[in-house]
């Protein structure tokens, strides 16, 4: 959900796959018309498997949406007829003009036109791209499913990695990572193709990815990547080394046990025995619990379907950032973060974004956070975040809508920063604050509203906004 034409309303772009027959049915963005009705702009029409709200082109504002795309062509093979589903015959015109310009894989940048009031892509476009299992990429032909084989990515998320102050993306696939970094394209240049890829690490063999997201996870002020794999009972968790391209793998939860037993795959699911050894499949309650028993009674076979979503929250409070993983079948499992004793003296603060509905959208969504805090040697030391969605993320899972900082235990913020969705820029001082140790978030409300400019005699065609600072 994102506003993308500012009027302060959340626009709706839901997420839908490829179809096997002949039908296009592409996801469409649908505005918001304020009065529970919804039109439809057709010209941002897409098969994505993962997509964020970001700032793609580096201006310092989160109004851009980036799409990496499946696959679009039918699920069946073609272009011509199918012996498997004779009924659909050939590939028609309006599926060869509509996914001749949607390969596989590549990567969609939009973002609104005030002047013609709809999406335009604003990354490179395709034409003529044929259809035929030789002619995609060769680890995706038809018939594949989103992902496999690592022919388009899953996961996406926003993060500073190169201390710019400027959002990068990290781009998850089944077996890598790939990294944008701002500060290695020239300014106005998007994070598309392989000459803009800062860094691409590969994933361990046991971890296959599903979702990536960004943490600090024990308030130091540095982020952590944390990749939650599809097999049950396997996550990566990433720490940045002494250079900002390097990233270390943390095999044992970065390295106090913060999340404990996230990896212990025997919590994961229970044991089929117990379910199973004495039990009429046929009574099973629920089809799928009917099939794995079903195959279990045949193979003996225990292995069960992955984890298909990870959720960060802080569950209890304590201003530590705990997990959520569910289980396509087993349990729904909630892990705390138990911070050692060293990292329990790491001090936090958090916000909570409150916009007025009007000039900005009540949740913050494309809002750009820059915390100040200074060191007790006199140090500054920024950080950056980048809010993308609200609640529901893009690829299974739940967004704590409180932003969290990590201090440390030498640094005191003393001034944040926020990039409003509109462009207006709102300065808070935090001379006042004081560390309390419970998480009661700082309410940051939007005053963009506050501080416009009438045009007069008709000299402009839009207001003047003008930057407050505020206490």
């Amino acid at each position: 959900m994102k506003d993308v034409n500012g009027d302060g309303l959340i626009d709706i772009f839901a997420v839908q796959s490829r179809r096997k027959d002949n039908i296009v049915s592409a996801s469409v963005l649908l505005i918001n018309q304020g009065d529970r009705t919804w039109t439809e702009d057709k010209s941002m029409m897409e098969y994505p498997t993962t997509m964020i709200l970001t700032d793609a082109d580096g201006d310092g504002i989160a109004n851009e949406i980036m799409i990496i795309r499946g696959f679009c062509f039918p699920e069946r093979d073609g272009p011509g007829v199918d012996p498997a589903y004779p009924e659909y015959g050939k590939y028609s015109d309006e599926v060869r003009k509509f996914c001749s310009s949607r390969p596989v894989g590549t990567t969609a940048i939009y973002k609104f036109n005030q002047t013609n009031q709809a999406m335009e892509e604003i990354s490179t476009t395709y034409r003529d791209f044929k259809p035929g299992n030789k002619l995609q990429p060769p680890c995706c032909p038809h018939g594949s499913f989103d992902g496999n084989n690592g022919c388009s990515a899953i996961s996406m998320i926003s993060a500073d990695l190169d201390n710019d102050m400027i959002a990068d993306q990290i781009v998850l696939y089944i077996d890598k990572i790939v990294f944008y970094f701002s500060s290695d394209r020239p300014d106005d240049v998007l994070p598309i193709g392989r000459k803009y890829q800062g860094l691409v690490l590969d994933l361990p063999k046991y971890c296959k990815g599903e979702n990536v997201r960004v943490l600090d996870l024990n308030n130091d002020g540095d982020i952590n990547i944390i990749v939650m794999c599809s097999q049950p009972g396997a996550i990566a968790i990433y720490t940045q080394g002494s250079e900002e391209k390097q990233w270390d793998l943390q095999e044992n939860c970065s390295g106090n046990n913060a999340l404990g037993d996230i990896n212990d795959r025997s919590l994961a699911f229970p044991d089929l025995h117990q379910l199973f050894d004495n039990e009429d499949c046929r009574k099973q309650e629920f089809k799928q619990m009917k099939r794995i028993c079903k195959k279990f009674k045949e193979t003996g076979s225990s292995s069960r379907s992955g984890a298909p979503g990870l959720t960060l929250v802080d569950l209890n409070n304590d201003g530590f950032t705990d997990a959520v993983v569910s289980h396509s079948f087993g349990y729904l499992r909630f892990f705390y973060n138990t911070p050692s004793e060293l990292d329990r003296r790491n001090r936090y603060i958090t916000f909570k974004l409150k916009e007025n509905g009007i000039d900005n959208n009540v949740y913050g969504i494309g809002a750009t956070l820059i915390l100040t805090t200074v060191h007790n040697d006199g140090r500054e030391r920024r950080q950056f975040r980048e809010v993308s969605y609200h609640q529901h993320t893009s690829d299974s899972g739940y967004q704590d809508d409180r932003i969290t900082f990590g201090l440390g235990i030498d640094y005191t913020p003393i001034k944040l920063a926020v990039m409003w969705p509109n462009g207006y820029r709102q300065v808070s001082f935090l001379s006042q604050w004081e560390f309390t140790g419970s998480l009661k978030p700082l309410e940051i409300l939007d005053k963009s509203g506050e501080f416009k400019i009438p045009c007069l005699f008709n000299l402009c065609r839009c207001c003047v906004l003008l930057v407050r600072i505020s206490s």
